[in-house]
């Protein structure tokens, strides 16, 4: 036996040595591996299920809102139609003040061609007219004298 064959002999018998620790470590290290790898997934599931949770709180928060923002629309919907009703009512209080309106302008002017007339059917007779009271167009009525 040359110091080749005895080289190769003891790298043989490393080798085998080297094998046997290895079968009996692989059962220990997988092992350990799937400890390992179950604590990985229980922890990813536990941050899936806080993931899921907040997001499950989100929405409810957020379904809360929507109902609350409905009741205001709703509310302010009914508001709107309240206030649509007062405008067409206001609309017919200040279309039927404007004819009214008119209606004392005409009725004023007739007054003041008549009050004319009136007039000089005194002065025509002989008498002197009592002078008529005209109220300042800067002073309000009820300030007038």
């Amino acid at each position: 036996m040359s110091i080749g064959d005895i080289s190769g002999l003891v790298a043989v018998v490393i080798a085998v040595i080297g094998m046997i620790v290895a079968i009996r470590k692989s059962p220990h290290e997988i092992r350990s591996i799937d400890a390992q790898t179950d604590v990985s997934e229980a922890n990813t599931a536990e941050k899936y299920q806080q993931i899921a949770d907040r997001a499950a709180e989100r929405a409810l928060k957020l379904d809360e809102q929507i109902v609350q923002l409905q009741e205001i629309s709703q509310r302010q919907s009914g508001e709107i139609r309240k206030m649509k009703v007062e405008n067409s009512q206001l609309s017919k209080t200040v279309e039927f003040q404007g004819v009214e309106i008119k209606k004392l302008q005409v009725e004023n002017d007739e007054l003041r061609v008549w009050s004319a007339r009136l007039t000089q059917q005194i002065i025509d007779a002989g008498g002197i007219p009592v002078p008529m009271r005209i109220l300042a167009e800067d002073c309000p009525q009820s300030e007038a004298p």
